[in-house]
């Protein structure tokens, strides 16, 4: 006997939906650990912060991820959660100060 494979197996992945982002403030010079809340969170997903990379991406489980920010500009900046699935929006939820 060989060894069985399942028909028709595959997984569905869950699409990200990002909801807060913890603390929603800080410097211009990066450096912050941002806590993001929301589902559909997996390995391999990236953050952006006002459209900047955000760094050391570490998914904790489905619903929070860890992040440090990059650095930016002063002002409100919309924070992007994208997986292989699709890029959700959390509008202003950073700001720089």
């Amino acid at each position: 006997m060989g060894a069985r494979r399942a028909p028709n197996a595959f997984v569905t992945l869950p699409r990200a939906d990002v909801t807060g982002v913890t603390p929603d403030n800080g410097r211009i010079l990066g450096g912050d650990e941002l806590t993001l809340t929301g589902e559909g969170f997996f390995t391999g997903m990236t953050v952006t912060v006002g459209g900047a990379a955000a760094t050391s991406v570490v998914v904790v489980t489905s619903t929070s991820c860890t992040c440090i920010t990059p650095i930016g500009l002063v002002g409100a900046k919309d924070v992007v959660v994208t997986t292989i699935k699709n890029a959700d929006t959390l509008t202003g939820g950073f700001t720089y100060t």
